[in-house]
C-alpha cells in the first residue's frame, strides 16, 4: 500500500540523517582534535627551531675535524669502524675525539644560554 510505501521512505530517511549527522558530529570532533594537536605542534616545532637554530650555531663555531665527527655519528648515525675508516683513524681515536667534540659543544651551548631570566630554566643542555 502506499501508506507503507510511504512510511518505510520516511524511515529510511530518518535513519539516514542520524547517520550522516553523527558521522558530522564524529568529523568534526575529529577536526577539532588535530587543529588542536597542529596548533600543539606547531609550537613545539617553534621551540625546537630555535634550539635546532643555537645547535647549528654553535657546530659552525667548532673545528671542521669535531663538527664533522659529531655529524657522522649522531645525524648519519655511522658505526665507530665506519667513522674511523672516513676519517682516517682508529675507532677507539674517533670515540675520544667525539666525546671531546661532544664537550666542546656542550660548552658552546651552555655558554649561549642567558644567565638571568626563565629562559634560563628551559635551558639545561
Amino acid at each position: 500500500s502506499s501508506a507503507a510505501w510511504l512510511y518505510r521512505v520516511v524511515r529510511n530517511a530518518a535513519i539516514n540523517r542520524g547517520k550522516s549527522e553523527r558521522r558530522r558530529a564524529e568529523h568534526e570532533q575529529f577536526a577539532a582534535q588535530r587543529w588542536v594537536a597542529k596548533k600543539d605542534w606547531f609550537a613545539q616545532r617553534s621551540l625546537e627551531l630555535e634550539e635546532q637554530e643555537e645547535l647549528e650555531a654553535a657546530l659552525k663555531e667548532l673545528v671542521a675535524a669535531d663538527r664533522e665527527l659529531i655529524v657522522l655519528r649522531i645525524w648519519s648515525q655511522l658505526t665507530w669502524d665506519e667513522i674511523a675508516n672516513l676519517t682516517g683513524q682508529s675507532s677507539s681515536s674517533a670515540q675520544r675525539h667525539y666525546v671531546a667534540a661532544l664537550e666542546k659543544l656542550k660548552r658552546k651551548l651552555e655558554q649561549s644560554c642567558p644567565t638571568n631570566s626563565t629562559y634560563r630554566q628551559n635551558c639545561t643542555r
